[in-house]
């Protein structure tokens, strides 16, 4: 679920929030709530314990109804109500981090792996702001360091037993994963090439199985050596929670180019399809250098439910009715 909380607070989308906007922002005094959260910063010596709280305050989003989260903001203090507020000049984060590099940490902190999270950084003098946009989650509920956190009167804190037994009740289906590996290339002359790709799927949802389990692949400019086809289906059925699902496939390529894309679905009887979406560059091999092979993937692009695609080439439910039907697209 989209949470456009952006455009609630500074009236436009999070890509086009400015520095000037922050500063306006605060120049009101503003208090936190269960949709909005302010991260201080002071010196290099709190970085690592300000990233930790990041992951809570997102953590605690994802497991309530999603939010904002701003890491450089104004210290707080009690106004003249005895209500603790943030206003005044912002202080900004004095180290510079990639976008991914956040959302990654992120995505490996918090189990089970959470979508929907978007940043937006601002600068100004080699400072930085960093804005969290947070969607609430359908895989509910998440945990960080073990922890389930929550949003409760406009807080985060540790959720007690029965809102986590709530949460888990909320779930309506399985959360399932997929994720993909080239686990060996070998070439054979100029443009050919021999990949195996290792493939797991997985049931994120600790109290949920899920019957009926398929799991689907399709390539491009590729083909799978066991059926020379550019698509393979394996029926896993059954699929529990902490046994996964998993499978190696030999794949040839043989085009003038040797990059190729590959998708990995996954779906099942009361799940919706979730789609992860590959492109591999086997001539970017090291010969010997085997023991990971990620360097050759030059896209990841991991478990998106279908209906979050609808802007992927392809992808797109009227345009896949419209070319069944030789419908103009016009």
């Amino acid at each position: 679920m989209t949470s456009g909380l952006s455009i609630k607070y500074f009236g436009k989308e999070l890509e086009s929030i400015t520095y000037n906007d922050l500063e306006a922002f605060f120049d009101s005094e503003r208090i936190e709530s269960n949709t909005i959260e302010f991260k201080s910063y002071k010196e290099r010596k709190e970085l690592k314990e300000g990233l930790k709280n990041c992951n809570k305050a997102v953590c605690s989003f994802l497991n309530a109804e999603g939010g904002i989260l701003i890491w450089g903001t104004p210290e707080t203090y009690k106004n003249n109500e005895g209500e603790d507020v943030c206003k005044g000049s912002l202080c900004p984060v004095d180290k510079f981090f990639e976008k991914d590099q956040l959302v990654n940490q992120i995505s490996d902190s918090i189990s089970p792996l959470p979508t929907g999270v978007r940043i937006q950084r601002v600068e100004k003098d080699s400072g930085y702001i960093y804005v969290f946009e947070v969607d609430e989650s359908i895989g509910k509920p998440h945990q960080y360091d073990g922890v389930y956190w929550v949003r409760l009167d406009g807080q985060k804190r540790k959720a007690p037993h029965y809102f986590v037994e709530s949460m888990i009740k909320q779930i309506k289906f399985p959360r399932l994963e997929c994720y993909a590996k080239i686990t060996s290339v070998r070439k054979h002359g100029a443009y050919k090439y021999n990949l195996r790709l290792g493939v797991i799927a997985v049931n994120q949802s600790m109290l949920q199985n899920e019957e009926g389990t398929l799991l689907q692949i399709v390539l491009q400019k590729a083909r799978f050596r066991s059926n020379q086809s550019k698509k393979v289906e394996d029926e896993i059925g059954l699929l529990h929670y902490g046994k996964p699902f998993i499978r190696h496939y030999d794949v040839t390529i043989e085009t003038g180019r040797p990059d190729f894309k590959f998708l990995l679905a996954v779906g099942g009887k009361n799940s919706p399809l979730n789609i992860s979406i590959y492109e591999v560059d086997p001539s970017l091999y090291i010969e010997g250098k085997l023991s990971d092979l990620s360097y050759i993937i030059k896209l990841t692009d991991e478990n998106k439910y279908s209906f979050e695609r609808t802007e992927d080439p392809g992808l797109n439910q009227q345009e896949i009715i419209d070319d069944f039907l030789n419908r103009d697209k016009g």
